[in-house]
């Protein structure tokens, strides 16, 4: 049997449990009814037990329900948990955040943004790499680099943050030793 595919129901069948109550579970997983219920028939047939037993004043658990339902008490915990992790990771980005830029960058540009971006999120934890060197994202495992040039790689994607011009200056006392250079 593929349980992948019961677990929708398991979950379906917990909060029927809980709820006592087709209705008031069907309401609070913002479903109808019927689909409440069919859940809990494909459940059954499944495992090839009666796990409610519906009667007159309500329904109540067989000995099979009440063993599955501790154990799919302990799965929608699981599941809880797992978006709340998910949910958090998102709100607060944490763990290593490794970043490659060159030495042209580092004291004005780099320091300074890292600084900031630390302070806003006090769980990232920055891995400066100075090179002027092209590093391999993938390779050297970083999480961003920022260089200069075009991206010859076509599998990253590239934001342009600025425009950088070169200037060549020398002393009056360069020029005249060793003359004008024009490029």
């Amino acid at each position: 049997m593929n349980n992948i595919k019961n677990l929708s129901s398991l979950l379906i069948f917990a909060e029927v449990a809980k709820q006592q109550s087709f209705t008031l579970a069907a309401k609070k997983l913002s479903m109808s009814k019927s689909a409440v219920s069919q859940h809990i028939k494909r459940l059954e047939q499944n495992t090839d037990q009666h796990l409610l037993s519906r009667h007159t004043r309500g329904m109540s658990l067989t000995t099979a329900g009440e063993k599955l339902l501790s154990r799919c008490e302990l799965l929608k915990d699981q599941v809880d948990l797992a978006f709340e992790e998910l949910t958090k990771n998102k709100e607060t980005p944490s763990g290593i955040f490794a970043i490659t830029i060159p030495h042209a960058f580092e004291k004005d540009i780099a320091i300074p943004a890292l600084s900031q971006l630390c302070r806003e999120f006090p769980k990232l934890q920055p891995e400066l790499h100075v090179s002027d060197q092209i590093n391999d994202l993938i390779e050297n495992n970083l999480d961003v680099a920022i260089t200069c040039g075009e991206l010859k790689d076509s599998n990253y994607r590239a934001l342009p943050i600025a425009n950088v011009r070169e200037f060549f200056c020398a002393t009056p006392s360069f020029i005249n030793k060793y003359g004008e250079l024009i490029f």
